[in-house]
């Protein structure tokens, strides 16, 4: 792993003498905006972050960006016609949010014109209700949870205490040839892991520990043995979906537990596949693969219910932009031309309306719909 390049002396001196950047990072302000007020680049600023120590600051940024992406999204989709209009007009996308704003909207400027960007907005989209969590899904949470910490189970207290329709939900998952006595040990074991909880000898399970101890499950108990429609316990992936509506952490408050730390809502293969998608994406509408266009591409995520890491960890991870670059591109890519710091489109590009741009490469789909 290679170290971050350190920026110059006055840079670092005026980044430390900015006590609001730390706020606005947590804030969810988008980099470029926070490295302007600071006189720097993006680069230059995400360089710094990442050698700070890893902090409560990331998860209250990712939970920001969240935040304030999903509310935006929802103002431009409802403003979308005026907005092409604008746009039909003459107005650059990134002025579009600035115009809205003019004209009285509540409207998220900033974050505005990073979702105007990448993808761009939608003319149409699918019915975005939320599904209702299930107890299944939460009862699978807990016991991989209570597995994974070593809880042993306590059948008197399952016995006694558990819901019954936590139990029916439970056993209507199960196959009808499904042992009892293993039934009866999931039951005790999520209902001990409650108990933990609520005493606070147990309060976290990462992604990946989640992840890694379901496999293990399925794998001693034979998946097709068990559940009746799926797997159970329920993949690590597909409760993040269904049950965390996309975020992790989102899946663990709802079951009273929480991270053990910013990072601990990705694996290894988290940290690729966001690199991945983002060049995919940069790839096919021709944007630059810098860090700038990596954190609006976090946001834009976010606003489709996609946790993604943002740069500040990409860097961490992987040592450095250029790092992490070499990780995804082909050896033939000129890396001189990946990182070259493009702000412009092709012609090409500019001149097709962002949904014409979103059927020649249609972004991800919302996780959980």
């Amino acid at each position: 792993m290679t170290t971050a390049p350190e920026l110059s002396r006055e840079q670092r001196d005026a980044v430390m003498r900015s006590e609001p950047a730390d706020d606005a990072y947590a804030a969810g302000e988008p980099l470029r905006a926070i490295a302007a007020d600071l006189g720097c680049t993006v680069d230059e600023l995400c360089n710094f972050l990442a050698t700070q120590p890893a902090s409560h600051h990331e998860l209250q940024r990712a939970r920001s960006v969240r935040r304030r992406s999903l509310a935006t999204d929802e103002v431009l989709y409802k403003n979308r016609v005026l907005l092409y209009r604008l746009a039909g007009a003459g107005i650059a996308w990134s002025d579009t949010p600035k115009v809205l704003k003019a004209l009285q909207t509540a409207i998220d400027v900033e974050v505005g014109v990073e979702l105007v960007n990448i993808p761009g907005v939608a003319s149409e989209r699918t019915e975005r209700a939320l599904p209702p969590r299930t107890l299944g899904d939460k009862l699978s949470l807990l016991y991989v949870a209570g597995k994974h910490h070593g809880i042993e189970p306590d059948y008197q207290l399952a016995l006694g205490t558990m819901p019954i329709e936590e139990l029916a939900a439970l056993r209507s998952l199960m196959q009808p040839s499904f042992p009892p006595r293993r039934l009866a040990e999931f039951a005790a074991v999520a209902e001990t892991t409650k108990l933990a909880i609520r005493a606070r000898a147990l309060r976290a399970i990462s992604y990946a520990d989640y992840t890694k101890t379901a496999a293990a499950v399925s794998s001693r108990l034979g998946n097709t043995r068990v559940a009746a429609d799926g797997q159970w316990p329920v993949p690590g992936s597909v409760l993040l979906r269904r049950y965390g509506y996309g975020f992790w952490d989102a899946a663990l408050r709802a079951a009273g537990l929480s991270l053990p730390g910013s990072e601990s809502r990705f694996t290894d293969n988290d940290f690729f596949d966001a690199l991945d998608g983002f060049t995919e994406e940069c790839m096919g509408f021709e944007h630059p693969m810098s860090i700038a266009t990596y954190d609006r591409w976090v946001f834009s995520e976010a606003s489709m219910r996609n946790d993604r890491p943002s740069a500040v960890e990409i860097i961490r991870h992987y040592g450095s932009w250029a790092s992490a670059m070499q990780v995804i591109l082909p050896e033939e890519e000129d890396e001189d031309d990946v990182l070259e710091e493009d702000t412009g489109q092709s012609a090409l590009v500019l001149g097709l309306p962002p949904a014409v741009r979103r059927a020649i490469h249609p972004p991800q789909q919302s996780l959980g719909f």
